[in-house]
């Protein structure tokens, strides 16, 4: 439960619904021809990350979510599995464009905690991935996670991690992700470090702050993305392990000059989509 909760960017206390002017709307037929992208048959067909799927198209990036409240990625190249229900037909650079929101009606719910998360630019593999990767295999794994920041990572975004891990879930995907995240609360932000290796031996990494919230809308309400700069992963082995046990050092350095240090072991894997 808690890796769904964290792959929304939110902890699901309330969910608040506010109209932005339009009807609701009806599902899309997935399987229906549509100019804005193509389809494939599933993400097995895809390069996945978090927060974006390269399906092997060749169209702009467009902004599809699975269900009414489900999930929601960016496909970098406009092919976008079946089992994505809702696909907005916003260009990427006006993608609320629906009075507000990426959908005619209250479809796609789910990418208000995409946008709060981080914004509502689109993502891909390359994206902010600005910090070096290496192995060390003799790194250990700490007696208790830690996690110290230097600076003010995010204003005013509630409760983090910062001296207090409560877990560290990772995510089996494509590009993995790994999630630090703090004493539960209704809203706050936590680290989230994904890892990538475009050609072998090239390994990069970027770290973002991922804000969440207990209450969701159907109106764009999209931050400014928190992203490191500069740093270094370290990790104890590579490719990640589908099972816990992968210890992660983190240094990361924000345009602020804000800084996040520790050594951390991953506590759980989630390994859907």
């Amino acid at each position: 439960m808690m890796a769904r909760i964290l792959r929304g960017g939110l902890a699901l206390a309330v969910l608040g619904l506010a109209s932005c002017g339009g009807g609701d709307g009806d599902p899309v037929d997935a399987a229906a021809p549509d100019a804005r992208h193509s389809r494939v048959d599933s993400y097995d067909d895809c390069h996945v990350g978090l927060y974006f799927a390269d399906c092997g198209g060749d169209g702009a990036p467009v902004l599809g979510c699975e269900a009414d409240d489900g999930d929601c990625r960016w496909f970098t190249t406009g092919a976008v599995p079946l089992e994505v229900e809702h696909v907005s037909d916003c260009p990427p650079d006006d993608i609320c464009c629906h009075q507000g929101w990426p959908f005619a009606g209250a479809d796609g719910i789910g990418a208000y905690a995409l946008f709060y998360a981080l914004d509502d630019a689109p993502w891909d593999r390359a994206r902010a991935m600005d910090l070096t990767v290496t192995i060390d295999p003799e790194l250990a794994a700490p007696a208790t996670p830690d996690l110290m920041c230097e600076g003010t990572v995010v204003a005013s975004a509630g409760a983090g991690p910062c001296e207090t891990v409560e877990g560290v879930v990772g995510y089996a995907l494509d590009t993995p992700a790994i999630a630090i995240v703090g004493p539960s609360d209704f809203y706050g932000w936590y680290p989230v470090v994904e890892l990538d290796e475009p050609a072998p031996g090239q390994l990069r990494a970027r770290v973002c702050a991922h804000q969440f919230t207990d209450v969701r809308t159907n109106q764009c309400d999209a931050n400014t993305a928190t992203c490191a700069t500069s740093g270094t992963i370290t990790l104890d082995q590579w490719p990640l392990p589908s099972t816990a046990g992968a210890v992660l050092r983190l240094d990361a350095t924000f345009a602020s000059g804000a800084r996040l240090t520790g050594d951390v072991a991953i506590t759980t894997v989630w390994t859907g989509p």
